[in-house]
């Protein structure tokens, strides 16, 4: 499960949040008129009170439940059998058990504090948290009821024909995340029902599949497949194992097998899982910080690199409801706006000389805008239904500055903003399946938050290896603040290790990426992938040593892109010997004398063309003399483990036969004719060494002025068609 800063272990009972506005009174007199003395819940209550005058609600609910109704004080513990009311003029959240109450952030008058405190106790509480709307105008509470399904929290809706006031109720129920409807009456004895069930017990608590569960799970899973076409198999298996558990408190059902009956018999309640599963929701600017990294640290370099009009593209996978897909839309709209419509012409010589004549005027040359093309996907179609419509709820105010409201939003009545059309119409809904669908190309950013953490580890490394694969050279990636790109840190740099954004390095081969991600026969797996202490050390011992047998096992190292030692094997002392000072695992600062720019080279070289590379001009100071040595350095590419991978192999050669070999003379060298040998020996080492290095350098010059356009080259003929067949559907 997503772990939710301040999530608080000590309180063992559900705390529900209900909220309420116009007619609300009427529904909370009904809610506990029926609610038991001894429910093992406790009670928050948040109406829409107005500001200016004392609150009676204290007194009026008092008489109606014998449950103690107190209203809410800074600090106040939250305790299981009572009810607390929020006073007026006052914003009140929940930090772990304790109660903290706030003036007011915002002094617009439609900003109420339902959204304020549901949001806070989904974070508090997690999987414990309940929310309940009942009736009022507006959409308040939709935004937090939202936030309280995405922990795994429980949640209820009014029935709007028996509200005296339904928008609020049907806002909420338009989300798509109402558990139950009900009227206020009803609720209690749905609630009762639900939180005697094993899935509160253990809340808080890593579910661990055992060998009959995980056979249970695998039915309920391929049931869900066969209604609803998408296979959840390759997802954590303890988290899809608590919103099943979630599934059946709500059902009050005790058992898997009983519920994979339930399945059977009402189908419906399939679509209702997969909805738990797939956890559509998002807001907009979710984790601020992270937006703030991406607004100054990467957009301003794509727009440097688009100056020529050409379009900056970004794909949002998993983009549920589409807010973060329009807030990336709207930092990359006011970063073009900010940008100087004209420059200077370049009439100016490097030097910083001006070679204009002294009666020409100066010119100026116009800068073409980029245009913004952001991909947004999910498999959920009714989550893309929702974003293309762009219709979101007033409490997005609480999420989104006045100056954007009031730029990229139009009001639509009193309850509800959309969005405008400049921001829509850079972006590209569709449905696609990250796992089984081709990615779109040529990208310059993928912004994926807060969805791997729910796939297994070995499929997680698949799909960044696709992000890798789908961005251009210099692309950037970011990720949710619990996610990581793992052990592939030769394919990406760090560029905020906090808020999880990278930058892409390296070259990817089309051959290392196959659609779909998961095969058919791999879903067989019942136990979860995991990665055992020292696993991954045994691997490549084992991987090292199998490949070494066809070579007769000669001095080998097996190293990663960014030349990183992993394993050794043979008499690698000839050729390796660590450095005086810090312990350090580089390749070439291990590499005797002579050796080092050979090595480089090569390297170099079979990472950029994926091929082997022999070089058998190299040699090693060994013993105060130069030996002629070969270097082959193999790329592991038909190895799916070892993806990423080479292996760097040393051969001594026989030395080429002197005059003295050549003729059969056994006189020895004079000391005279000695010194003068060492001497030639180091000039034609120092000579080899200049010339290897100027090759490399030129290599180096070739590499950066050829590989823009061979990537561009690349890209094209692996151009996804799932996004030629989405844009033209989203024209029409």
């Amino acid at each position: 499960m997503l772990e939710i800063p301040g999530q608080d272990t000590t309180i063992g009972f559900p705390i529900v949040g209900i909220v309420a506005s116009a007619g609300g009174l009427d529904g909370f007199k009904r809610f506990f008129s029926a609610m038991p003395a001894d429910s093992g819940m406790a009670f928050v209550l948040v109406p829409h009170l107005d500001p200016t005058h004392e609150s009676l609600m204290v007194g009026l609910l008092s008489k109606l439940t014998p449950m103690p109704v107190v209203e809410a004080q800074q600090g106040m513990v939250v305790k299981i059998n009572t009810v607390f009311i929020i006073p007026p003029n006052k914003f009140l959240a929940i930090r772990n058990g304790q109660l903290q109450l706030t003036n007011p952030p915002f002094q617009r008058s439609w900003q109420t504090s339902l959204d304020f405190f549901l949001r806070s106790l989904a974070h508090d509480q997690t999987e414990r948290a309940i929310g309940v709307v009942l009736s009022g105008t507006g959409s308040h509470g939709a935004m937090g009821i939202r936030e309280i399904k995405l922990v795994g929290g429980m949640t209820m809706a009014q029935k709007p024909d028996t509200a005296e006031y339904d928008q609020m109720p049907r806002n909420a129920i338009a989300t798509g995340q109402i558990d139950c409807i009900l009227a206020p009456e009803q609720m209690p004895a749905a609630l009762v029902k639900y939180v005697e069930q094993p899935y509160l017990s253990s809340s808080g608590t890593a579910a661990t599949p055992t060998a009959e569960s995980t056979d249970l799970l695998n039915q309920v899973l391929t049931f869900v497949q066969s209604q609803t076409k998408y296979d959840f198999r390759s997802y954590r298996k303890a988290m899809v194992l608590r919103r099943i558990q979630r599934r059946m408190g709500l059902a009050q059902i005790d058992s898997m097998a009983h519920y994979l009956d339930l399945l059977q018999q009402q189908p419906e309640e399939a679509t209702a899982l997969y909805k738990d599963l797939l956890i559509s929701v998002t807001a907009f600017f979710r984790d601020p910080d992270a937006f703030r990294v991406l607004e100054q640290a990467v957009i301003p370099t794509l727009l440097a690199r688009h100056a020529d009009g050409s379009p900056i593209r970004v794909w949002v996978p998993g983009c549920a409801t589409g807010e973060e897909a329009y807030s990336i839309a709207m930092l990359l709209l006011e970063g073009i706006s900010a940008e100087p419509a004209v420059s200077p012409n370049d009439s100016t010589a490097k030097d910083g000389v001006d070679k204009r004549r002294p009666d020409e005027e100066p010119k100026q040359r116009t800068i073409t805008p980029p245009t913004v093309q952001i991909f947004a996907s999910d498999i959920d179609d009714t989550a893309i239904e929702f974003a293309r419509a762009g219709i979101y709820p007033t409490s997005v105010v609480s999420d989104v500055s006045p100056e954007r409201l009031k730029r990229f939003f139009v009001a639509v009545g009193d309850s509800h903003y959309r969005i405008n059309k400049k921001l829509r119409e850079s972006i590209v809904f569709s449905h696609q399946n990250l796992i089984g669908d081709a990615p779109f190309s040529r990208l310059d950013l993928i912004s994926c938050r807060n969805l791997l953490i729910y796939l297994e580890p070995e499929l997680q490394q698949k799909v960044i290896g696709v992000f890798h694969f789908a961005l251009a050279t210099d692309g950037y990636l970011l990720l949710g603040p619990s996610e990581s790109i793992g052990r592939t840190t030769d394919l990406f740099e760090t560029i905020s290790k906090k808020w999880r954004v990278y930058h892409r390095i390296g070259l990817s081969s089309p051959d290392s990426i196959s659609v779909p991600l998961i095969k058919v026969d791999e879903h067989v797996k019942s136990v979860p992938y995991t990665v055992p202490s020292g696993s991954r050390r045994k691997s490549l011992k084992e991987l090292t040593e199998r490949l070494l047998l066809a070579d007769y096992a000669p001095a080998a190292v097996l190293v990663s892109r960014k030349l990183e030692v992993l394993y050794v094997t043979g008499p690698m002392v000839d050729y390796l010997e660590f450095p005086m000072g810090e312990l350090t695992k580089d390749l070439l600062a291990m590499a005797r004398a002579g050796l080092g720019t050979r090595l480089r080279l090569a390297c170099h070289s079979a990472i950029r063309e994926s091929r082997i590379v022999i070089d058998n001009d190299a040699r090693v100071k060994r013993n105060g003399h130069y030996v002629p040595c070969s270097v082959t350095v193999r790329p592991l590419t038909k190895l799916q483990d070892a993806e990423g991978l080479m292996l760097v192999i040393f051969h001594d050669r026989d030395p080429r036969p002197t005059l003295d070999t050549v003729t059969g003379s056994g006189s020895q060298a004079s000391p005279s004719g000695q010194s003068q040998n060492d001497e030639s020996e180091l000039m034609q080492q120092l000579e080899f060494e200049l010339k290897s290095m100027s090759e490399e350098l030129h290599s180096t010059i070739e590499e950066m002025e050829s590989s823009t356009e061979e990537l561009k080259t690349s890209n094209e003929e692996i151009m996804s068609v799932n996004e030629e067949l989405q844009s033209a559907n989203e024209e029409l």
